[in-house]
């Protein structure tokens, strides 16, 4: 049987990005930084909305 691997494993491609309770940014991995265009030293720490300063609209869909 072959053992089975968590999923950020599997898709290292994916951005992945982890919030606290308040919407400030705790993780960012180098997809994120690829995808959105900021390094994680500079993504962790602010909040979620700072992604919005790029006129970014990919935002608009996730669940609030």
């Amino acid at each position: 049987m072959t053992p089975r691997h968590p999923v950020q494993h599997s898709a290292p491609e994916t951005p992945r990005i982890s919030l606290d309770a308040t919407g400030f940014i705790t993780a960012w991995n180098a997809a994120a930084e690829a995808f959105f265009g900021h390094r994680q030293e500079d993504a962790l720490g602010q909040h979620l909305l700072f992604l919005e300063q790029d006129g970014d609209v990919l935002l608009s869909g996730l669940a609030r």
